[in-house]
């Protein structure tokens, strides 16, 4: 199983930076329930970046500033085919 989940801020006129962290933090919680085993993401802060790990996105250190991007697409995977990676 694996789930997907992102957003694109154009600006962020109504939305606070408190709540898109916490936004950031919910969906990545939220979205573990499909997928722990490893995730990924691309995300657009002052520049592009993608992050790939193993492991747990609930239990990851600093998804709650990934509010700050103005562009996220992320992953989660729960392996039932091959290795976890």
């Amino acid at each position: 199983m694996c789930d997907l989940f992102g957003w694109q801020f154009n600006t962020h006129r109504g939305v606070g930076r408190t709540q898109r962290e916490a936004m950031a933090s919910v969906l990545a919680i939220n979205n573990s329930k499909r997928g722990d085993d490893s995730f990924g993401a691309y995300l657009i802060r002052s520049k592009p970046e993608t992050i790939r790990r193993v492991g747990d996105i609930a239990g990851a250190v600093g998804i709650g500033a990934w509010g700050r991007c103005s562009l996220v697409m992320a992953h989660t995977r729960q392996a039932t085919h091959g290795a976890v990676t």
